[in-house]
């Protein structure tokens, strides 16, 4: 899964600063006094600690909408909470489901610094695979940008893959209201193809079986190596090609304690390229990222 495929499903920038962590204390939100000034929030507890989400951001965002009235320093407050849902909730989210980790919300304090959140949201979810393949509990579960590995799946990969409801309709404007698609910035990603599918509802473990059974059977002739090189009938979002020269950068992405490295030499089929032999990183380098 390369980085292409984060921006053109989720919009996620790729051009930015690295989330390191590497924040300004005056920038950081690493205290209650910090982030009660970001979100409004009065926090007891210290930031180490992940909060409820239902008791904090959910209530902030659905069941307690800005005022209309509000002050400049509010509104930003609001958007910061949204923000922060959105990223702790799907790019970021943890296997808990109801928490939100605070490191996510020492980026939103400077409006002015743009982050690459897409280079960010595939090392975490590299990392959240890693740890995920080691887990053996009956409760383990993954964590990080999931429903774009499993958009990212369907697109290539003919096992698994759901039906979509109007097969003669497949594309979002039947969904998509239209009403700002003359903000490029605001159209329909990639993602909303697969907006109306068919729900499995049968036997979990049945279908894991079956699942299974195909995914071994799978040959590389079933594999839909190019399935952005189609027209889907529909105005994509700006976001989605914006940095498409950026796509190929052999290079680490970053996202705080996540360090992993995009090699996009080892899936040169997924570009259109003949696929060669993968150059080796030397483990001196690699190792130095993390300290």
């Amino acid at each position: 899964m390369a980085h292409r495929v984060v921006v053109r499903l989720g919009g996620c920038p790729r051009r930015g600063y690295a989330n390191d962590g590497s924040l300004p204390p005056s920038r950081c939100a690493s205290t209650p006094s910090s982030i009660r000034t970001a979100i409004g929030l009065r926090v007891i507890a210290n930031s180490e600690v992940a909060i409820r989400r239902r008791s904090h951001t959910a209530s902030t965002v659905d069941a307690y909408p800005c005022p209309q009235d509000a002050n400049d320093v509010v509104v930003q407050q609001y958007a910061r909470a949204y923000l922060w849902y959105v990223l702790t909730k799907i790019v970021f989210s943890d296997a808990t489901g109801n928490s939100a980790l605070w490191m996510f919300l020492e980026p939103l304090n400077n409006w002015d610094t743009q982050y690459s959140w897409g280079s960010a949201a595939l090392a975490y979810l590299y990392r959240q695979l890693d740890l995920a393949c080691r887990r053996k509990g009956g409760t383990s579960s993954l964590s990080g940008f999931v429903w774009s590995l499993s958009v990212w799946m369907w697109e290539r990969i003919p096992v698994g893959r759901p039906d979509l409801k109007n097969p003669l309709m497949a594309n979002p404007r039947g969904n998509h209201d239209g009403l700002h698609d003359d903000d490029p910035y605001r159209r329909p990603t990639l993602a909303y193809y697969w907006e109306q599918v068919t729900v499995y509802t049968g036997s979990s473990h049945v279908r894991y079986k079956c699942y299974m059974n195909e995914l071994d059977t799978l040959t590389a002739e079933q594999v839909h190596w190019l399935p952005y090189v189609e027209d889907r009938d529909f105005d994509l979002n700006e976001m989605c090609t914006r940095d498409s020269h950026l796509w190929r950068a052999r290079c680490p992405m970053i996202c705080f304690f996540a360090v992993e490295w995009h090699f996009v030499d080892r899936v040169a089929r997924q570009f259109g390229k003949r696929q060669g032999i993968p150059i080796e990183e030397s483990k001196k380098e690699m190792l130095s990222l993390h300290r």
